[in-house]
């Protein structure tokens, strides 16, 4: 059984990227299935295609920083997000291979306040990670106080490489945790109360 899968975005398959520096840390334990400019629908679309479950540790999912640009353009919505991880969980819940979300922040455009940052898609990824009991890195914390300028490579949300190498050994460090075992949501009314209200217990 290999290591670690990355089914992410084009931060994780890009020269230089976190992916290539994970290849480098564990050598021939990492495979990157990733495809830029996509939405989390990829997720459900890797886990048909490629032979991942039961063949990795982990499988480590960076949908977070696109999810966000696809639902400001309104072409995704939390919804059609959480329909697609509640796909993808129920393939992964009894079996060996452990989901890891990576949230990688990402820049919000208004053009009458300059560049401000919107974390709304990072705490609604942190609530689907508590309600299934996923593990999850949020690389936002670990970027407080850097500058926009700093840590972005372009304004397309490519990391700078010395960042994409943080990302990477987080990655390292939340796979070296004992695992979770993922929490199986009986009914559809806790989805219901977790897209509306938020009132369920999160245990």
């Amino acid at each position: 059984m290999k290591k670690i899968a990355l089914v992410g975005t084009s931060n994780s398959l890009m020269k230089d990227g976190y992916g290539q520096f994970l290849q480098e840390l564990l050598p021939g334990q990492v495979d990157i299935l990733g495809l830029g400019a996509c939405s989390s629908i990829n997720a459900v679309f890797s886990l048909l295609k490629y032979d991942i479950v039961d063949r990795y540790e982990y499988v480590v999912f960076d949908f977070c920083i696109n999810d966000f640009d696809y639902e400001k353009r309104k072409h995704i919505n939390k919804y059609s997000i959480l329909s697609y991880w509640v796909f993808v969980f129920g393939r992964l819940i009894n079996s060996k291979t452990t989901p890891v979300f990576l949230l990688l922040p990402n820049e919000s455009y208004d053009l009458s306040l300059g560049i401000v940052y919107d974390r709304g898609i990072i705490d609604f990824y942190i609530k689907i990670a508590k309600l299934f009991n996923i593990e999850y890195v949020d690389m936002s914390a670990v970027f407080e106080g850097v500058s926009l300028e700093d840590l972005y490579r372009d304004r397309g949300g490519h990391y700078a490489s010395r960042y994409q190498k943080q990302i990477a050994n987080c990655i390292i460090d939340i796979t070296n945790k004992r695992k979770r075992r993922i929490r199986h949501v009986r009914h559809m009314d806790e989805i219901q109360f977790f897209i509306c209200k938020n009132r369920i217990p999160l245990k």
